[in-house]
């Protein structure tokens, strides 16, 4: 199964930012495994979490 950019991130901030259980979360969205979610949140966290933080907009300074 494929899952969209947008329903990796909503799982991840529920572990990360929600402090849900990856088992928790995982069963609740009907993954095939809690390793997938968990492999989700390490290649995030390699990224350095750009993927549940992102900046809105640019700033310039003047």
């Amino acid at each position: 199964a494929h899952y969209s950019k947008e329903f990796k991130e909503q799982a991840i901030k529920r572990v990360l930012l929600g402090n849900e259980a990856i088992n928790a979360v995982a069963l609740d969205l009907g993954l095939a495994s809690r390793g997938m979610l968990g492999n989700w949140i390490r290649s995030c966290k390699e990224n350095g979490y750009n993927v549940v933080i992102k900046k809105k907009g640019r700033r310039t300074n003047p």
